[in-house]
């Protein structure tokens, strides 16, 4: 069992170190993923979520219903969700940022306003729902020409930089995975062709292809280690495609993402979306 404790309020990236040392020793693989959002999420293995949620209750992280303050996956509810955003297989509450003398407002005022406001989870998403064209996670650190899995400190990673993101980690005994660049474009184009038939359209994951092109891409590290040609040759042209930008939004979707997601329904290659109900129509597969 590990001997971390979470007894209070961790700076981000040493917090999911951490829990990355907690799933590590409890035998269980962990990648780091979607770290742009406010949330932090990690992506164990699909059939190790129980154990994973046991060994964090094990060192102290809450996932109680009763809790002094608002937590945005209690107050929403599955069911009644229509957009494309994932929805994890458990959560945990994360301790607030405590107050200190040099803060705005007084300390009562200041915790008034963090129970009356959304605080951080730390979620867990299943493997086989976000990332499962990729192969099974190891605990071993991936080597450095794995074209699947690389560690967040990896050098090629760009470095944090004042408007842009907080690249690669520096937190001391990091051994977080995260997918690759070109396998994680290549997923994100497998889940916007799951979710195409839904009311949004897969936005939230197109969202995240736009970032993949303007700051991964262009922007944040060597083309060579993102470009059309690294992918799955069925996947580089439309990604290559995306990256010239030469066709409209509807007309590059009706060329590219339709056919996708049919040739891989067709290969029985293409898992359920998550939220049937937000279906544009029911779908009759062959």
């Amino acid at each position: 069992m590990s001997k971390f404790k979470y007894t209070e309020h961790v700076p981000f990236r040493e917090l999911i170190v951490e829990v990355e040392k907690v799933l590590r020793v409890a035998g269980i693989p962990s990648v780091l993923w979607d770290t742009c959002l406010l949330s932090t999420y990690g992506v164990p293995v699909h059939m190790e979520i129980d154990a994973a949620i046991q060994a964090l209750r094990d060192v102290g992280f809450s996932d109680g219903q009763d809790v002094p303050f608002r937590c945005k996956w209690q107050e929403k509810k599955k069911e009644e969700m229509t957009r494309s955003a994932p929805w994890p297989a458990h959560w945990f509450h994360l301790h607030s940022l405590p107050w200190t003398p040099d803060q705005e407002f007084p300390e009562d005022t200041y915790n008034r306003m963090q129970r009356g406001s959304m605080h951080r989870d730390l979620c867990l998403h299943r493997k086989s729902e976000a990332l499962w064209a990729l192969p099974d996670l190891s605990l071993e650190d991936p080597a450095p020409d794995d074209p699947n899995y690389m560690l967040a400190t990896d050098p090629r990673l760009p470095e944090d930089r004042p408007g842009f993101g907080r690249g690669r980690f520096t937190v001391p005994g990091c051994r977080l995975q995260i997918p690759t660049p070109t396998r994680y474009t290549e997923s994100l184009f497998l889940i916007v062709a799951r979710e195409w038939e839904m009311l949004d359209r897969g936005e939230f994951w197109v969202v995240y292809l736009y970032y993949m092109s303007e700051y991964v891409y262009k922007v944040s590290m060597d083309e060579d280690f993102i470009s059309p040609a690294t992918l799955d040759p069925s996947l580089g042209k439309i990604w290559k495609a995306y990256l010239d930008d030469n066709l409209p939004v509807k007309e590059y979707n009706r060329k590219y993402i339709v056919p996708l997601r049919e040739d891989l329904i067709s290969k029985g290659a293409l898992p359920e979306t998550a939220f049937p109900w937000a279906m544009r129509h029911k779908e009759v597969r062959a």
